[in-house]
């Protein structure tokens, strides 16, 4: 799946935005979408959320518990998206979820119609993946899914205004 630079000052910027505006009433996710971020995949706002939240000290799983927590997550969604780990695991550093999933022998593999990387079992098909993810909604709420589409509640407004 690779990394994003490593943007420490960007992370800080957005961190210290967020601050300033949690007064608001407003979502952490609402407020980096109103930061300015556009034209990114959803793993890399997926990815910024998550570095954000790391940075703000919200949402990190003990490392001793990390291990057994994503082996709960994998036996109840043995096919995930990256986005729908990242909203249970919201701010746990990537490198370790990844080496954890390498050892239960998972596997990522990007798909398109997802738009985004997908997780399973390692000598799982990728057609079954594709099945798997048909029959079950998407892990999150509405703000989270929102936010990674790149989508302003303003904006779903005036277009449902214009149809």
């Amino acid at each position: 799946m690779g990394n994003l630079n490593n943007h420490d000052d960007v992370t800080g910027t957005l961190a210290a935005f967020v601050i300033g505006r949690q007064n608001e009433g407003l979502s952490l996710e609402r407020i980096l979408s109103e930061s300015g971020m556009a034209g990114i995949s959803i793993y890399s706002r997926g990815e910024t959320r998550a570095r954000v939240l790391y940075h703000l000290g919200v949402g990190i799983t003990p490392t001793e518990l990390l291990e057994p927590a994503l082996e709960d997550f994998v036996s109840l969604y043995p096919v995930f998206r990256w986005s729908e780990l990242r909203y249970r695991f919201k701010s746990d550093p990537e490198q370790e979820i990844e080496a954890i999933l390498h050892r239960l022998t998972y596997a990522s593999r990007y798909i398109e119609q997802e738009q985004q990387y997908v997780w399973a079992p390692k000598n799982m098909w990728t057609i079954a993946v594709k099945k798997h993810l048909r029959h079950r909604e998407p892990l999150g709420d509405q703000k989270y899914f929102d936010y990674l589409l790149n989508r302003s509640p303003s904006n779903l407004v005036n277009n449902l205004r214009t149809k």
